[in-house]
């Protein structure tokens, strides 16, 4: 029997044998899941939920992006840069230099792995 895995929008992967039933129990449509699970397409995610396949890691880690406010040491998994600009009242063009590395800090936020190189170095835990 075959096994499928996903991403959840939670970023913890899920598996399954039976796309059918994983489109019930998500409420994806069946031919996005099949998609996904297949890729027939250049889809790699749908609804939140990601392919596990190589390039869709790839694309996954490109795009979704966990922050840290270091004021208040709240993690939060950003997957779409204009609505998390616009909720934590931030702006989309140096968000962008945040998480790609050409500022280390923006209004308290640093990347995940910006926070955890600091909690080392300070010989704390790590998120």
């Amino acid at each position: 029997m075959r096994t499928f895995r996903f991403i959840s929008p939670e970023g913890k992967i899920v598996k399954t044998h039976s796309l059918v039933q994983f489109a019930k129990d998500t409420g994806i449509p069946y031919n996005f899941v099949k998609q996904i699970a297949c890729k027939k397409i250049n889809l790699y995610s749908a609804y939140g939920w990601w392919s596990t396949k190589p390039k869709a890691l790839k694309a996954y880690k490109q795009r979704v992006r966990v922050l840290v406010n270091t004021e208040t040491d709240e993690v939060l998994r950003m997957t779409n840069k204009e609505q998390f600009a616009k909720d934590n009242e931030l702006c989309p063009q140096l968000l962008t230099a945040l998480t790609t590395g050409k500022k280390m800090l923006y209004k308290g936020w640093v990347t995940e792995d910006t926070y955890n190189a600091i909690k080392t170095c300070a010989g704390q835990t790590s998120v």
